[in-house]
């Protein structure tokens, strides 16, 4: 007996020294200065974890382009050392339900989740000041976006055609909201424009249809061309800028 649960501790141990190499042949890596950068997943898909060391160096960069086109990437789960996500690291992940974002994330590239087709929930954390271009575009099955305290910019297109996004959390941190932001989220009902934003960007609005009630702080001094070009269902605008005129649909 008690030579059996030696075995099974050293079996144990073995598999347990092995999972770093298990982790590892996922991806490419490369190192530099003391950090890991994943620069390619070559797994099977289903749910990944990217770890937070491996070989005992942190892991801090996903990549330009590392998961693109990961057809089978159901889940991903960001280990806690990453503070940036670079350019396109998620597009076109068409089975990618779920991404959990740890708070050491500082930095988005342009394009990160976009095309995610079956992504439904995103939490951008509070480490993060802005969310980069495109970052979500085209994620069609987006319901709920949560977006962190510290965040000052959504970039341009950020969720453009994000076509059944219905609750968004936009913290008073936000000061700017780029061109076409929220274009076509045809299921958005209504929105809180933050008091420290003073310019409302071209076509930031348009088209979506559904979008009934806004409000618009005084502190918005400007609405460019086609904010709300498309707003078919726009009825209610509280704020100084409420008469306007800008809501009417082209």
């Amino acid at each position: 007996m008690k030579r059996n649960l030696i075995q099974i501790c050293l079996i144990s141990a073995a598999l347990i020294l092995m999972l770093p190499a298990t982790v590892l042949a996922q991806f490419q890596i490369a190192t530099n200065n003391g950090t890991i950068t994943i620069l390619k997943y070559t797994g099977s898909g289903g749910t990944v974890i990217i770890p937070d060391t491996t070989n005992g160096l942190p892991v801090t960069t996903i990549g330009t382009n590392a998961f693109y086109n990961s057809t089978s990437l159901t889940n991903v789960i960001i280990g806690t050392n990453v503070i940036s996500i670079q350019l396109q690291a998620f597009l076109y992940c068409p089975a990618l339900t779920s991404v959990t974002i740890p708070n050491s994330v500082t930095s988005f590239g342009d394009y990160v989740f976009n095309s995610c087709q079956s992504l439904t929930s995103v939490t951008i954390p509070t480490g993060a000041s802005s969310t980069g271009n495109g970052t979500f575009g085209g994620c069609g099955s987006l319901t709920s976006l949560f977006i962190g305290t510290n965040v000052t910019s959504i970039g341009k297109g950020a969720f453009v055609f994000c076509s059944s996004l219905t609750n968004i959390s936009l913290p008073t941190s936000v000061t700017n909201i780029g061109t076409s932001a929220f274009y076509g989220c045809t299921t958005l009902t209504s929105f809180m424009i933050p008091n420290a934003v003073t310019s409302i960007a071209s076509n930031v609005f348009q088209n979506c249809s559904r979008l009934s009630t806004i409000n618009i702080p005084s502190s918005v001094t400007s609405i460019e061309a086609g904010a709300f070009s498309g707003c078919a269902s726009l009825d209610s605008m509280a704020g100084d800028e409420s008469e306007s005129g800008v809501c009417s649909p082209e």
